[in-house]
């Protein structure tokens, strides 16, 4: 099963063709086309019109859920909102790929019929509904994926022979994650890459770029490679381009895109025909993701964003998170145990990425528990108070180091300054007010009981009287 109907090249042309359409689109009318690599992808379809179609439900459902239904009830807005969006577009893509029929179509013997393009295209489409109209977007999705086909047919009509070499994951050498994970790790990617973003201003490569390196880049030859291409395309828009070109926004991410990609087809082509090296290997197309093209020029966006250095520490720390915890869900989908490293990295680093929101529901939690703890704990000290005083002593200093801003009830025993209020004393004094008889009853109204008093206002009242008897 072929993820894509044409060849590689077919594919990266379409890619590198719907950047560049994608801007004359928004230059010349200020329209965007969900992103400037959704033309690409759209284009490589319109031959398969169910897909076309799933994709646009797909959006849909995206919209409608973060426009129409979530804001009943949560507030949602900015970076926040974006990921919310991307998330259930994933989660839509996956049921799609988990429950969608296959067939013949086309040179195509067995396709999946019914599954959106990529999985944040169609957040992409959605997000941009939201911006700019459902009928704009419609309409700009629509050209860009036209111009950008309009090659592609030509050269059927011409009989070109290699179109029709469909490219799937089975032609990657190597991945370091199931294909039916792939949903899975993506998800995990647009998770770790707002927590990252959001707690600690780091950055992993967009949305899709840790899930991309986790997979797909399977020795260190690739992952210095992508680095080495990502860091040569930053210095160059940086330090050439950005200097003698109006570059900011979509410009400077189209450039960053394109300038990747003519670094790495130059790589190749050097490779290939003059230094004898085998860098189409490592330069493949990796199916869905198109990840010689793709991922270099997110990360060399995100190293303009933040700095080159924000960007390696965020992507590691998210790529480890994302393979480690694909690979120990899927040991323990098949009943294996997993390995205890990759269990533990899975464990540390998602306690790292996500430790303010963890810290947040440590504290809702608590808030929520805490009063039931102190109504509990207060009973337990009346019952105990009588004959179990160093036991008492004893839990409350652990109660202290355990939960410290429990709110514990005052001390029950008589204090001995006045500093030290306590329920006790005012209780005392509370049951020993003077109580006055009813005049019907005859007689004089008779005084009640002493009020107690503590032992030292005591000692200062005898004090004062013996020294007005010694001064007279």
């Amino acid at each position: 099963m072929h993820d894509y109907l044409f060849s590689t090249e077919v594919v990266r042309f379409a890619f590198v063709a719907g950047v560049v359409v994608s801007m004359l689109i928004y230059e010349r009318y200020h329209l965007t086309t969900g992103s400037i690599v959704v033309p690409g992808y759209v284009a490589l379809f319109l031959p398969v019109p169910t897909v076309i179609a799933a994709t646009i439900v797909n959006a849909a459902i995206s919209y409608v859920m973060v426009n129409r239904v979530l804001p009943r009830w949560f507030l949602l807005y900015g970076r926040t909102k974006f990921t919310i969006q991307i998330l259930i577009s994933i989660s839509i893509q996956a049921a799609m790929l988990r429950w969608t029929p296959s067939g013949p179509w086309l040179w195509e013997a067995d396709m999946p019929l019914f599954v959106g393009v990529g999985y944040v295209v169609p957040a992409l489409i959605a997000h941009d509904m939201a911006r700019q109209g459902i009928g704009k977007t419609a309409k700009s999705v629509s050209v860009a994926a036209a111009l950008v086909a309009a090659p592609i047919c030509l050269a059927f009509m011409l009989h070109a022979p290699y179109l029709r070499t469909g490219v799937s994951l089975g032609h990657l050498t190597a991945t370091r994650l199931d294909a039916t994970w792939m949903p899975l790790a993506v998800l995990l990617s647009a998770s770790a890459a707002w927590a990252v973003a959001t707690n600690y201003a780091l950055r992993s490569g967009g949305f899709v770029g840790a899930a991309l390196m986790a997979v797909f880049a399977v020795n260190i030859w690739q992952i210095l490679t992508i680095v080495g291409v990502a860091l040569i395309t930053h210095q160059v828009v940086t330090r050439v381009l950005m200097h003698r070109m109006i570059l900011f926004g979509r410009r400077k991410f189209a450039a960053m895109l394109l300038c990747a990609a003519s670094v790495v087809w130059t790589l190749v082509w050097v490779g290939q025909h003059l230094l004898s090296v085998p860098t189409q290997q490592h330069f493949g197309l990796l199916s869905l993701a198109l990840t010689p093209l793709f991922l270099p020029g997110l990360m060399a966006n995100d190293m303009e964003r933040s700095s080159p250095a924000r960007l390696l520490l965020g992507m590691s720390v998210s790529s480890v998170f994302v393979l480690c915890t694909s690979r120990t869900l899927q040991a323990m989908a098949h009943g294996q145990p997993p390995a205890r490293v990759t269990g533990g990295l899975a464990v540390i680093t998602f306690a790292a990425i996500f430790l303010p929101q963890l810290q947040r529901v440590g504290g809702v939690l608590s808030a929520a528990i805490a009063p039931r703890l102190a109504r509990g704990w207060e009973h337990t000290r009346r019952v105990m108070q009588s004959g179990f005083g160093p036991i008492v002593m004893v839990l409350d200093g652990v109660t202290a180091l355990v939960l410290p801003d429990l709110q514990r009830p005052e001390p029950l025993y008589l204090a001995e300054t006045p500093e030290e209020p306590t329920r006790w004393s005012q209780a005392s004094t509370r049951r020993r007010r003077p109580s006055h008889a009813s005049p019907h009853e005859g007689g004089l109204s008779r005084p009640g009981p002493a009020l107690h008093r503590p032992r030292h206002l005591a000692t200062d009242e005898s004090r004062a009287t013996e020294l007005q008897v010694a001064s007279s």
